[in-house]
């Protein structure tokens, strides 16, 4: 599979089960990346007030995943993530 932009590679996994329902979700992230949506935000949107937390971009950035696989308004998404099959043994990702 051709590799993008963002600091990860796409594995072909030869094994039954463990898909997740969010494996497109990094496509749209590659997306936002090449058509520059970071900066976008940072130079349009000025929410943030002071040098303390996360900046705009990366607020909004973390939230635009969320919402693509429809649980931006939940926290039980989370949960479900974590019990995804595709996400067992990941320490990096909490499970």
């Amino acid at each position: 599979m051709a590799q993008g932009l963002l600091p990860f590679q796409y594995e072909v996994e030869r094994r039954s089960g463990g898909m997740t329902v969010a494996a497109g979700l990094p496509m749209y992230m590659e997306f936002a990346h090449v058509m520059g949506l970071r900066r976008l935000i940072s130079e349009h949107v000025k929410a943030r007030a002071g040098n303390q937390g996360w900046t705009d971009d990366q607020m909004i950035m973390a939230l635009v995943p969320l919402n693509l696989a429809g649980e931006g308004g939940a926290w039980r998404g989370l949960r479900r993530a974590r019990g995804d099959s595709s996400f067992k043994n990941r320490p990096e990702l909490g499970a």
